[in-house]
């Protein structure tokens, strides 16, 4: 089906998909990054814009894409700097926010995102509010954190991890609309707002 990469750098996620059944729509902010993923990986089918991703979000239909994977940037909302102005939706939000936000915004409903980011988004305090907006966009499938020196090889000592979420079906985004304004509780009773993700614990071993 139709992937989208926000955060596609010199196209590793295009280089390494399926060689048939996929139309990988790639952005990239940087314009040498840009250039070599749109130099190797466009054609007639694939399609890489060099530009900001909320010129490009801002400018396209929501609910596009069966699939989303990126390896999400991260920084603070001064970190998305002029950017942030080119789309009105989220530009309170940090860059990593953002990012994961619109995305899930982009996916059709029941489709797939896969996340690579650093360990604030699951386990970091400051980010519950944005773990509650993303469960009410897309179920939380899980989560995997990878060793720290698995990008060694790329001079960089973090962890990471990789998160996937999958889209609610149109009904479930209308039913979790109407309980947030009715009965808000409900939505952690069921489910919609798992409380291990949302408080932070998910990696933790007895939940506590």
């Amino acid at each position: 089906g139709s992937v989208l990469d926000p955060c596609a750098g010199t196209g590793i996620f295009s280089a390494t998909a399926p060689e048939a059944g996929i139309v990988m729509h790639s952005v990239e902010l940087d314009s040498v990054s840009g250039g070599i993923n749109k130099a190797l990986f466009a054609n007639g089918v694939n399609q890489v814009e060099v530009s900001n991703f909320e010129k490009v979000a801002a400018s396209s239909n929501d609910e596009l894409y069966d699939a989303v994977i990126t390896n999400v940037p991260f920084g603070d909302n001064k970190a998305r700097g002029k950017n942030k102005k080119d789309d009105a939706r989220y530009q309170n939000e940090s860059l990593e926010g953002y990012f994961i936000l619109r995305s899930l915004d982009k996916l059709k409903p029941n489709g797939l995102a896969v996340f690579m980011s650093g360990t604030k988004f699951i386990t970091g305090r400051s980010c519950e509010k944005l773990r509650i907006l993303a469960s009410y966009k897309a179920e939380f499938m899980g989560a995997y954190r990878l060793p720290n020196k698995l990008f060694d090889s790329a001079g960089a000592d973090v962890i990471t991890d990789v998160m996937v979420f999958k889209k609610h079906s149109l009904d479930a985004i209308a039913q979790i609309a109407d309980l947030r304004d009715t009965d808000p509780a409900k939505l952690g009773d069921c489910g919609v707002l798992y409380d291990n993700f949302i408080s932070g614990r998910y990696f933790s071993i007895d939940g506590a």
